[in-house]
């Protein structure tokens, strides 16, 4: 099977945004997440996009922010140290990472339905959040007509858009 970057990471957060709006396990979605985040991340670097999230962080506290950030990642896939260690999951770090995921992947691919709905409820969830621009004042809009409270009826609803309009 040959895979591009770019196909890993769309199926990677499309699995996990699938998994996510259907209650499935956290610790595979934020496995996912982080990982389909970091390929997008390359890619868009690669590509000369800066990461305007590390770009907001003062520059001697970037490592200390990428630790921070990483630091569920990278306790759920190494065991090289404190092999007897836990950690507290949050869950709301896995889906700023869809959302911001999703945002990244959109900058260099075509969106797809998945990440749609992903940034569409991070929006309903969160419209406190975003800027006045007009991007902003039009998810906020969105996010007040929306009648969505759970996350799988939202689901289900851009999938069945989705399948009327072909694709969003």
């Amino acid at each position: 099977m040959l895979i591009s970057k770019l196909d890993a990471a769309r199926r990677q957060l499309d699995t996990a945004i699938a998994l996510y709006f259907n209650d499935g396990d956290p610790v595979a979605i934020h496995t996912l997440a982080a990982a389909a985040f970091e390929v997008v991340t390359g890619l868009r670097e690669h590509a000369g996009q800066p990461d305007e999230l590390i770009e907001l962080i003062v520059p001697e506290f970037r490592d200390e922010f990428r630790r921070m950030w990483r630091a569920s990642q990278n306790f759920l896939k190494h065991a090289d140290r404190d092999p007897e260690a836990t950690i507290e999951l949050d869950t709301s770090l896995t889906e700023t990472m869809l959302f911001l995921g999703a945002q990244r992947y959109a900058a260099i691919d075509r969106k797809t339905v998945p990440m749609t709905a992903m940034i569409g409820w991070f929006c309903v969830q969160h419209p406190d959040l975003l800027l006045d621009t007009p991007d902003g004042r039009q998810m906020r809009e969105m996010a007040a007509r929306s009648n969505y409270r759970d996350r799988l009826s939202f689901w289900r609803n851009i999938h069945s858009a989705a399948g009327d309009m072909g694709s969003l």
